[in-house]
């Protein structure tokens, strides 16, 4: 039996695109928030640690957001 992973990935890449915009849109809109907090809202959406840890690196590769040394999230792209 052979699974087609294009439908797989297909389907899969605009979920974590959505995913990755609602975060951005909500720091950008807070300006700062706490790492934990943040993440105990999307937690509750069954965002995993792991997931959340991938679009905040994520977000921070592309110049988007700094985190500090607090854990404390702060939005650095434009307005």
């Amino acid at each position: 039996m052979t699974t087609d992973t294009t439908s797989t990935l297909s389907y899969e890449i605009p979920i974590r695109m959505l995913y990755i915009q609602a975060i951005a849109d909500a720091i950008k809109e807070l300006g700062t928030v706490p790492s934990g907090e943040l993440y105990a809202q999307l937690m509750r959406h069954g965002i995993s640690l792991e997931v959340y840890e991938k679009i905040l690196n994520r977000l921070k590769d592309d110049g988007l957001i700094f985190v500090s040394s607090g854990h404390s999230i702060t939005w650095k792209g434009g307005r």
